[in-house]
């Protein structure tokens, strides 16, 4: 069964519950992943998020996409990794929260 924002499949656990756990598991598998694998994994990623209305997710995962499309391994993958992780504390269709944490994210970059 399924509502708008969360799968009812799966011992209740919420999506968002879900998404961070594939995302800590990608973060643990990067050094290992292909790009076209860590590619692969961050889209199911982001689909998942737009199927559950979780966009601030979604934006996270488009930016860390677009960082590797264009810097390839040498991409900064971890401080979105981390961005990512917070995403999934956001509110569903909160459209504003991709701004601050892409914000965060560039501050990361300094450290």
């Amino acid at each position: 069964m399924a509502t708008a924002y969360k799968q009812i499949d799966d011992g209740d656990v919420p999506v968002s519950t879900r998404l961070c756990g594939r995302i800590v598991a990608l973060e643990a598998d990067l050094s290992t992943l292909s790009l076209d694998r860590l590619m692969q994994r961050l889209g199911e990623i982001r689909g998942t998020a737009r199927l559950h209305g979780l966009s601030a997710v979604v934006g996270v995962a488009t930016e860390l996409a677009n960082a590797i499309a264009r810097d390839g391994r040498a991409a900064l993958i971890r401080p979105y990794l981390g961005g990512l992780r917070e995403a999934c504390g956001c509110a569903p269709g909160d459209e504003n929260a991709v701004h601050a944490l892409l914000a965060s994210i560039s501050v990361r970059f300094a450290d």
